[in-house]
């Protein structure tokens, strides 16, 4: 719980830019999904979504993540620590 205090989460932004720079891209991220939810979306449902994204056979890829009966998405949160 400590660490989460002195992180945030990052965003959509953060994630489209790995996407475009895919060689930074930590190598332990490979075999995980990874979610940015510091920015949330609305569907055309009206649900609520986050980012993440995901290695597959044709590279990394963005998908979104909905949110179901208000639990949180599953896979990792991309955070960044702040130190203390």
């Amino acid at each position: 719980m400590e660490m989460l205090r002195l992180s945030f989460c990052l965003n959509a932004s953060v994630l489209d830019f790995f996407l475009a720079n895919p060689w930074l891209i930590p190598d332990d991220w490979a075999d995980k999904d990874i979610i940015f939810p510091g920015t949330r979306y609305r569907t055309e449902e009206d649900q609520e979504a986050v980012r993440y994204m995901v290695r597959t056979g044709c590279g990394w890829v963005s998908r979104p993540c909905i949110f179901e009966h208000d639990e949180p998405p599953f896979g990792y949160a991309a955070l960044m620590y702040t130190g203390c």
